[in-house]
């Protein structure tokens, strides 16, 4: 995650640099990788079948099906241990000093030049709309679904599990997303009129090398994912409504990725891998350890076909659409 806090100003032409210190080592990557999915996996998963129709039909007094996995101390320590890995990469090593990738590939290109804001105040808000976005989707599920189903659906051991669930997904999406940036040093979109020539002025190479995947984008589809995922599973707030939770948490995961575009922070690939990854992460993972998938029409996002795809046209920009 990139951790930059932009602000609305008056002086919108200055930009907020926080340096990011991280791995350059792809075996340590690797190693890292394999260290947590060993230690997630060798975690009992669930039995694969429940009923996703009548998700309040458990027994007295709780919401929490007894086909479920609860989490443990266990999950809580790599919860910490997630964060802690994440937190050690991002600031307590070295960033690569020189890119190991450089420049647009595929249609970033065209969508940096569909999306670029064209005024420094269209830069500044875009990043700072991106940033209330990300902290938004980031709260909810680690304060907003634990509080509907401790004060909604009155069990507050459904709302513990479901925090340190939200937490470990969360901390699975950080930890992945700083390793990946530090590993893969993505240099990030140039500015003005580097783009056409990157010796056009000396600062066209001091653009940090932290671009891929969108840490922003990684943690908003997370988020997002855990609330289609809460929702799917104890639907506190019932019928529609769970769905249009859903589908509020997933526009606004969109919203943000597009505004990292807007705001020149990413290309267009680097956002398609963040949002990859914080869906992954944020919805498939833990229904599969802690859930189970079931019919695989069953749920908020089962039951439907989604897809992100760029538009081209009198208007350009990204589509989100949705079937029901």
């Amino acid at each position: 995650m990139q951790g930059q806090f932009g602000v609305f100003s008056s002086h919108a032409n200055k930009v907020v640099a926080v340096t990011r210190k991280a791995m350059s080592s792809i075996e340590r990557f690797s190693a890292c990788v394999v260290v947590v999915v060993c230690l997630l996996f060798s975690h009992p998963t669930v039995a694969s079948a429940q009923d996703f129709e009548d998700p309040r039909g458990r027994p007295a007094g709780s919401v929490w099906s007894p086909s479920w996995e609860q989490p443990d101390w266990f999950d809580a320590a790599l919860t910490g241990g997630l964060f802690a890995g994440g937190a050690a990469i991002q600031f307590g090593l070295g960033a690569p000093t020189r890119p190991r990738w450089i420049g647009p590939v595929l249609a970033d290109g065209f969508m940096r030049d569909s999306l670029l804001a064209t005024s420094a105040n269209g830069l500044s808000l875009a990043g700072g709309a991106s940033d209330i976005l990300l902290y938004s989707l980031i709260a909810s599920p680690l304060l907003v679904q634990p509080g509907l189903a401790w004060m909604g659906l009155g069990d507050a051991n459904a709302a513990a599990n479901l925090a340190l669930i939200n937490a470990q997904a969360l901390g699975v999406t950080f930890f992945s997303t700083v390793a990946l940036k530090h590993t893969i040093g993505r240099q990030r979109p140039p500015i003005g009129a580097c783009w056409d020539d990157p010796n056009a002025s000396p600062t066209c190479k001091e653009r940090d090398t932290l671009s891929f995947p969108s840490g922003h984008t990684s943690m908003a589809f997370a988020g997002a994912g855990l609330v289609c995922l809460n929702h799917e599973v104890l639907s506190p707030l019932g019928g529609g409504w769970d769905r249009a939770a859903c589908y509020t948490a997933l526009s606004a995961a969109t919203a943000t990725g597009v505004l990292r575009m807007v705001a020149n922070k990413h290309y267009l690939t680097d956002v398609v891998a963040g949002a990859a990854l914080g869906l992954t992460a944020g919805y498939l993972l833990p229904k599969w350890l802690y859930f189970g998938f079931g019919d695989a029409e069953d749920g908020v996002l089962g039951e439907h076909d989604a897809s992100v795809t760029p538009s081209v046209g009198e208007v350009n920009g990204v589509n989100f659409s949705f079937t029901w």
